[in-house]
């Protein structure tokens, strides 16, 4: 697989899941006040997708940001889908 592969593939993996933490935030957020400000910090990532693919000509050094940007994606993705209902966060009724 050449570079600018591996970039374009980091690029396309980085954007899948920064959308998909996302999405995920804002469909079990039941404040959208609270939900839009949770969702800057979950694209943040797409940009080192877009910074490695915008550097490609300078190498290794695109390649780490491409990977850097997956891995904060994926952490990010990994944080929303674990993270416990913020129902209590949003001012809802508990059950006893």
């Amino acid at each position: 697989m050449t570079r600018s592969t591996f970039i374009q593939v980091c690029v396309y993996l980085t954007f899948a899941l920064a959308v998909g933490a996302a999405g995920y935030r804002l469909m079990h957020t039941n404040a959208a006040r609270m939900a839009s400000a949770q969702i800057f910090p979950l694209l943040a990532p797409v940009f080192f997708a877009l910074a490695a693919k915008n550097g490609a000509r300078l190498g290794r050094a695109a390649v780490f940001v491409a990977l850097l940007g997956v891995l904060i994606a994926g952490a990010g993705f990994f944080a929303v889908v674990t993270a416990p209902s913020d129902a209590h966060a949003a001012g809802a009724a508990q059950r006893p």
